[in-house]
């Protein structure tokens, strides 16, 4: 199956058989997939938490505004951005970068510890940091319902929750911030949303030309 077809497969779920649990095999192959996400400078500016505990989606699903999905999928996959990082933080991916290949430039023109710390401290003076870091976020999501689509593994990104209180019930370090949501898990037989065709803007109107 190619790839344009399985993102004809996928499609945000709106019901979660919560019977069915996700293999080992299969969440493991998807956070491999994020974890190779691109990422500006490699900084990776969020963690992962991975619920997978019906309690604590219980509780999740009451701040949820009355998505489902935080209930019945199988897994849960909070991404939450670094409200800041330290100079130590970023030092620390310069090192490993270089224990991996030392012959190699952390990039293209080549850039020093230095001027990646200079450029974060700017972003967080401008306020612009954590929109920054939740567009690397994204970035990683997005190759995640990917991976899951080609695992056919169904899928729900969700953002509009009371995502403070999701920083509350999961005892977030003071420095994470949670931004969004996906959901994991298989479509219930009941979800009517699977059997609808994919809609989506006409490519033609999408693509601006200059050749």
């Amino acid at each position: 199956m190619s790839i344009t077809h399985k993102l004809h497969w996928r499609y945000s779920t709106q019901s979660f058989d919560s019977r069915r649990k996700l293999e080992e095999e299969d969440l493991t192959e998807i956070l491999d997939a994020v974890h190779l996400s691109p990422s500006a400078f490699n900084l990776q500016p969020y963690d992962l938490v991975l619920v997978h505990n019906r309690e604590l989606q219980e509780k999740l699903y009451e701040v949820s505004c009355g998505h489902t999905q935080v209930r019945d999928a199988s897994h849960l996959v909070v991404f939450a951005v670094h409200k800041e990082l330290s100079p130590e933080y970023i030092t620390s991916v310069f090192q490993e970068h270089k224990a991996l290949d030392p012959t190699k430039e952390f990039s293209s023109p080549p850039l020093r510890n230095e001027d990646v710390n200079a450029l974060v401290c700017r972003k967080k003076e401008e306020g612009s940091f954590i929109p920054w870091a939740t567009n690397q976020a994204y970035l990683a999501a997005g190759v995640l319902l990917l991976a899951a689509a080609d695992l056919q593994v169904d899928a729900c990104a969700l953002e509009y929750l009371k995502l403070e209180d999701y920083d509350r019930i999961l005892e977030l370090d003071a420095n994470l911030k949670s931004v969004l949501v996906i959901a994991l898990g298989y479509r219930s037989n009941q979800d009517g949303f699977s059997h609808k065709k994919k809609h989506r803007r006409a490519l033609e109107k999408m693509i601006h030309l200059r050749y």
